[in-house]
């Protein structure tokens, strides 16, 4: 069976978000549609969101739903919440969310009186943490029923957006009437500071979609992968250290001819698999541009537009680097997310049990978003997660409830500046 075409994301407005009664639809455009959440004016100074790292590649940002100028509009159910400095070097404003020593967590909540339509739509934020931690955006009925989503975040980065993807339902929430949002960290026995600048929403495919992908390019993507996904006609990406084709237990370049011909991706893992953030600038470009060089030299030009961070490492500088040669990029994260905020941090899942995948899966089928996995060496236990979750992923795709894409497919939903 051949992959079926795949379903565009809306690149403009939100589509599917009818108002019904006095449900408000989340829409982009003029902030004088009724559809539309407008804030009183306040006297914080706004800091342009941070569209690095380059301004020509990163998508024109979705409507902002919420820019937290109007902190009455939020009420603190643990922890705090204050305007002040966003870390980095700028001394530009953001909103801080701190657990201190008397919480465990920091939780704020917005709440509607006409309740807001999520069917279509997955939150995210334009944040920065002041180390690693992962933040949770609920949307919540009127029963409490809700769906988290949720996210990770490296420290020491500048506020930059983010998709958030759902990982988790409680009950049987009702996404056409979402009455409350909360925003949470978890913090533990730690002081945790979150800064946050804007929360938007992202459109879904009314069709959910899977990306399957490989790093490091072992030889088991050919012997193994290639025949479990060729025989139902998918095809996947491979993210590959052109330093390392040929070494044993990797890939040859006849072998990623081949599965270039067959309709995978050759991609950009860096030329060599290191570590980019405790590398100077220098020889980050020369890892990061080298590879995409050796794949276009070797005619691998469509998989040169397509960075995975080794490591899942990086640093403000390497997303810079690599966003200069790359059109997507991908590091870690979990859940079923919408159209992309940030090409250049799409998340997905590693080595996913088949368990988990399958989990991943059923999700995006029925929520209609989308999800990315992708895997190391095949061998083991490993392997037979794989081969299970093709198995379950061809009933889907079968059944019509979801689709295989590609990062091309990724890439052409998200709109580009001019």
């Amino acid at each position: 069976m051949n992959r079926r075409t795949v379903l565009a994301l809306a690149t403009t407005g939100l589509a599917g978000c009818a108002d019904r009664g006095n449900r408000r639809s989340l829409t982009t455009g003029d902030s004088s549609n009724d559809g539309t959440q407008s804030h009183p004016s306040s006297d914080r100074e706004e800091p342009p969101i941070d569209k690095s790292p380059d301004s020509a590649k990163f998508p024109t940002l979705p409507d902002t739903f919420d820019d937290f100028s109007d902190l009455s509009a939020w009420s603190v159910l643990a922890g705090s919440l204050e305007t002040g400095k966003r870390p980095g070097p700028t001394d530009a404003p953001a909103v801080k969310l701190t657990a201190d020593d008397s919480a465990d967590r920091v939780v704020i909540a917005r709440e509607f009186d006409d309740p807001i339509d999520c069917t279509t739509v997955a939150p995210g934020l334009a944040a920065a943490a002041e180390g690693t931690m992962v933040p949770t955006i609920q949307l919540l009925d009127a029963d409490s029923d809700r769906v988290d989503f949720r996210r990770g975040f490296k420290g020491s980065l500048p506020v930059m957006r983010y998709n958030f993807g759902a990982t988790k339902i409680v009950g049987d929430p009702d996404l056409s009437a979402v009455t409350e949002i909360r925003i949470a960290v978890w913090a533990g026995d730690e002081r945790r500071r979150l800064w946050v600048d804007d929360l938007h929403f992202v459109p879904r495919p009314d069709t959910g979609m899977v990306c399957v992908q490989f790093d490091d390019g072992f030889e088991t993507d050919y012997t193994e992968a290639f025949p479990i996904l060729d025989q139902y006609g998918y095809s996947a990406t491979t993210f590959v250290n052109p330093g390392r084709i040929g070494a044993a237990d990797r890939l040859t370049l006849q072998q990623c001819k081949r599965l270039r011909d067959a309709g995978w991706a050759v991609a950009n893992h860096g030329y060599t698999h290191a570590h980019l953030e405790n590398l100077p600038p220098d020889d980050q470009a020369q890892v990061i541009a080298d590879g995409a060089t050796w794949l276009r030299e070797h005619g691998f030009e469509e998989g040169a537009q397509y960075f995975a961070y080794p490591f899942g490492e990086f640093d403000a500088t390497a997303i810079d680097i690599v966003a200069e040669n790359h059109d997507l990029a991908f590091w870690g994260g979990r859940g079923v997310y919408g159209r992309i905020a940030n090409p250049h941090l799409c998340p997905r899942i590693g080595d996913p049990s088949a368990e988990t995948a399958i989990d991943h899966l059923d999700r995006a089928a029925s929520m209609g978003g989308v999800t990315t996995l992708f895997y190391h060496e095949l061998e083991g236990e490993l392997l037979s997660a794989f081969e299970t979750t093709i198995d379950h992923l061809h009933e889907l795709e079968s059944d019509g409830d979801l689709q295989v894409g590609m990062p091309a497919d990724i890439a052409a939903t998200i709109p580009r500046s001019n």
